[in-house]
């Protein structure tokens, strides 16, 4: 109220003569206020006298300028009041904090969604026997989704009192949980799904090529086994891998066609094999010097008569008893 009579009062102080009707300054200056030359003719007391200074105050009590300091100084003192008697709400500080939370919380979920129809996607092609596709590289990583720091956010925003944050928060540790038990089903089942495709591509080659079950396929097998593995490092599935490295290989190792009961068709020749193998070892073998025994079936003749005394001595009982005719 103090502050709208000051208001009221600057107004009207400010207001040139005459305006609405009247002029409070005091009842005899209407002639004044008719006549400016006539009234600034008058001396400095006189014209006190007509506006009503009785000189118990300072001339410039008046002025726009200390009433306005009036009314500011009003304001402030209600503006002060009026905080004081608010009631206590949450802190600025905090409210900031829950609503960057809340919108950081916002964004992971988002990325575990974007994941998660990656990972649908992925399997998808790898049911249907393709390699998934490449995916382009993200221009960030999102953040990964702490479900321990959410618990302890879950439980300080019930301790607050929020409830609409703490279910927000909730819904995002319950979809994070289902994201990571799906994305552990889809890998398991993948890799259930290419082990079944590769066994059934490997049953397959194996009758297209049944010499590689045998002893002399070994090798090929090796060589194949390695090639798949390189294959399957580079991204090709292990069914594509190991169909094309042995298409690629096999050939190189198989036996001649023809010359067997099979019609030209691959046959077992591991005993032709294993005999050439034996008839090559023998050869390698030293003739044994025993007589009568190997190609030596004839005793040797040994000339004593051009031996040494050491070379005789060196001789089997028996030898120098037949050389002296014993």
């Amino acid at each position: 109220m103090h502050s709208l009579l000051l208001t009221h009062l600057l107004s009207r102080l400010h207001a040139p003569a005459g305006e609405d009707g009247a002029d409070t300054a005091g009842a005899d200056t209407a002639p004044a206020r008719e006549d400016d030359d006539s009234y600034m003719s008058l001396s400095l007391a006189e014209r006190q006298r007509l506006r009503g200074d009785t000189g118990d105050e300072p001339a410039d009590s008046l002025n726009p300028e200390a009433l306005a300091a009036l009314v500011a100084r009003s304001e402030e003192e209600e503006g002060d009041n009026a905080h004081q008697g608010a009631s206590p709400g949450i802190p600025r500080s905090r409210l900031n904090e829950v609503t960057q939370q809340r919108r950081e919380a916002e964004q992971r979920a988002q990325a575990m969604e974007a994941d998660n129809a990656r990972l649908r996607a992925q399997l998808a092609e790898l049911a249907a026997g393709r390699p998934p596709s490449a995916q382009a590289p993200a221009a960030a990583a999102a953040p990964a989704f702490d479900v321990d720091e959410a618990e302890e956010q879950y439980a300080e925003l019930l301790m607050e009192g929020d409830t609409k944050a703490a279910a927000a928060v909730r819904r995002q540790i319950n979809q994070a949980i289902e994201v990571s038990a799906f994305n552990r089903m889809a890998l398991s089942t993948a890799s259930q799904q290419s082990q079944q495709v590769a066994i059934q591509t490997v049953d397959d080659l194996l009758e297209q090529h049944p010499w590689l079950g045998t002893e002399d396929g070994q090798e090929a097998l090796d060589l194949i086994e390695a090639s798949a593995f390189m294959k399957v490092q580079q991204g090709m599935p292990l069914a594509e891998a190991l169909r094309d490295a042995t298409l690629r290989i096999a050939p190189r190792f198989a036996p001649p066609a023809g010359g067997g009961q099979g019609g030209g068709q691959s046959v077992d020749i591991r005993a032709q094999r294993a005999i050439e193998r034996g008839a090559a070892h023998s050869l390698m073998q030293p003739a044994n010097t025993a007589a009568g025994m190997g190609n030596r079936a004839t005793p040797p003749n040994v000339d004593t008569s051009k031996l040494s005394d050491d070379e005789y001595m060196a001789l089997p009982e028996a030898e120098r008893r037949k050389a002296r005719g014993d």
